[in-house]
C-alpha cells in the first residue's frame, strides 16, 4: 500500500483549472505525446478558464503510471492523502473543463482512497462543494459522520472545508465519475443549509437529478467547443440544476426525515440493499454503516418483522437476479460465471450449490429449462398502442 499526499483532482486555489495552464505551457512548451499533459481551449483562444486539462497514465509505461499519476495531480492546491495498491497496475485518466469558478472534472481510475483531514484543510481550503455523480463503479464518502455509496445513477456531495474520506472501487476495471465543484458562495444558500445531504446518495435518475445528469455529461463532450459567453451561461445553468436537485433532496428529508421511524429506516435499508446488490462489498457491516446505526440494530430490525436476516435477505436478492439473468434470452451468450460474478459470487462452485439449494435444480438445469421452453421463443402475438 502506496501513501502519498496528492490533491485533489479537481481544484485548485482561485478556481483555476487542475493546475497551473501557464506553468504546464512553458514547462511542455506547448507539445503533447507520452507523459506530457496536454489541453486545449475550445475556440483556440482566451484564457485558463477555456481550457481542458487532461492527464492520462496510459501515456507513460506500466510500472511508472502510479509515480506518473501522483506527480501530475500534485500540480494542484486542495491536498490530500492517497492510498493506492502500488503493486496493481494502476490506471487514472482526468480532463478538466474550467467555466469561470465553476469546474467539471471526467475521471477514470483503478481503484483508490483519499482523505481530507483537519491538518490539510488549514493548509489550504477554497471553501468549495464538490457533487460526484458515478457513471460506473462505487464512490464511498464519508463527512460529517455520514458514510454513503453510490453507484451508477448517482451522486454524492462533499464539503471541502469539513474532513472527509473518499474510496473509489473499480467496476469491470475502472470507476468512471464526472465532477463538478463550485464555492459554496455560488449557490446563494444559507450556511449549513445543504449539511444533511453532505455523504449521502443522491439520485440523478429523476427530475432536476437527471437533469444535471445530462448536462454535466453534454459540457464534458461540448464544453471546449464554447466560446466565454456560452460557458458564463453554462455555468449559470448547471448551478441552478444542482441548486434544483439539491433542494428536491433536502424536500423529501423534511417528508420523510432519516430516522424518522423503524418502518421508514427499513425501506431505505431496503432500497439501500436493491442498489448495492452488484457490489462485492456490500454486506451488513456497509448496510449498517451507511445509515449510521450499529449493527445490533440492524439484526434488530429485521428480526422484528419475523423475516430471514439482514445477509440472508442480501443473498436471496442476489440468487433472484441471477435467476432473473438466466432466464433472459438477451443474456444467453453470457456464461454462468459472468452473470454470477456480476451479483456478486465470484465462485462458480458455491454459486451453483447455493442456487441449488434454494431453487432445487442447478443454474445450468435452470437455464436450460427456461430457455428452451416453446414460450420463450414465441414471438408475441399481442400489440401495445
Amino acid at each position: 500500500m502506496t501513501q502519498r499526499t496528492l490533491p485533489n483532482p479537481y481544484s485548485s486555489r482561485g478556481y483555476r483549472p487542475l493546475c497551473d495552464v501557464s506553468a504546464l505551457r512553458r514547462s511542455c512548451g506547448g507539445r503533447t505525446g507520452p507523459g506530457v499533459i496536454s489541453w486545449r481551449d475550445g475556440m483556440g483562444r482566451g484564457g485558463a478558464a477555456g481550457f481542458q486539462v487532461r492527464i492520462d497514465t496510459r501515456e507513460v509505461k506500466a510500472d511508472e503510471r502510479l509515480e506518473y499519476w501522483l506527480d501530475r495531480v500534485e500540480r494542484a492546491r486542495f491536498p490530500l492523502e492517497a492510498h493506492v495498491d502500488a503493486e496493481g497496475d494502476f490506471h487514472g485518466e482526468l480532463r478538466v473543463l474550467a467555466l469561470g469558478t465553476v469546474h467539471i472534472g471526467e475521471m477514470e481510475s483503478t481503484s483508490i482512497r483519499v482523505n481530507r483531514s483537519e491538518r490539510l484543510i488549514r493548509r489550504r481550503d477554497p471553501e468549495e462543494y464538490q457533487l460526484t455523480l458515478v457513471r460506473s463503479g462505487w464512490v464511498d464518502t464519508r463527512q460529517c459522520g455520514r458514510y454513503g455509496r453510490a453507484g451508477p445513477g448517482e451522486m454524492l456531495l462533499r464539503d471541502s472545508s469539513r474532513p472527509f474520506t473518499v474510496r473509489r472501487t473499480a467496476a469491470d476495471g475502472l470507476c468512471r465519475t464526472i465532477t463538478v465543484q463550485f464555492p459554496r458562495s455560488a449557490l446563494s444558500v444559507p450556511a449549513g443549509t445543504l449539511d444533511s445531504l453532505l455523504g449521502v446518495p443522491l439520485s440523478a435518475r429523476r427530475a432536476s437529478g437527471a437533469l444535471l445528469a445530462r448536462q454535466l455529461i453534454g459540457l464534458m463532450r461540448h464544453g471546449a467547443e464554447c466560446v466565454s459567453t456560452e460557458r458564463a451561461v453554462a455555468a449559470q445553468v448547471l448551478l441552478d440544476l444542482v441548486a434544483a436537485a439539491c433542494g428536491r433532496e433536502l424536500t423529501r428529508e423534511t417528508a420523510f426525515p432519516r430516522g424518522s421511524g423503524p418502518a421508514v429506516l427499513l425501506a431505505r435499508i431496503h432500497d439501500f440493499i436493491e442498489r448495492g446488490l452488484a457490489d462485492p462489498g456490500l454486506c451488513p457491516r456497509t448496510v449498517a454503516e451507511a445509515h449510521q446505526i450499529s449493527l445490533r440494530t440492524l439484526h434488530a430490525l429485521f428480526q422484528e418483522r419475523g423475516g430471514p436476516t439482514v445477509a440472508a435477505w442480501i443473498r436471496h436478492r442476489r440468487l433472484e437476479r441471477c435467476r432473473r439473468d438466466l432466464a433472459d434470452p438477451a443474456l444467453a451468450g453470457r456464461t454462468i460465471e459472468a452473470i454470477a460474478a456480476r451479483w456478486g459470487f465470484p465462485d462458480r462452485a458455491h454459486f451453483t450449490k447455493l442456487f441449488r439449494a434454494t431453487y432445487d435444480v442447478t443454474p445450468g438445469e435452470y437455464r436450460t429449462a427456461v430457455l428452451t421452453r416453446p414460450s420463450s421463443r414465441e414471438t408475441p402475438q399481442t400489440s401495445h398502442a
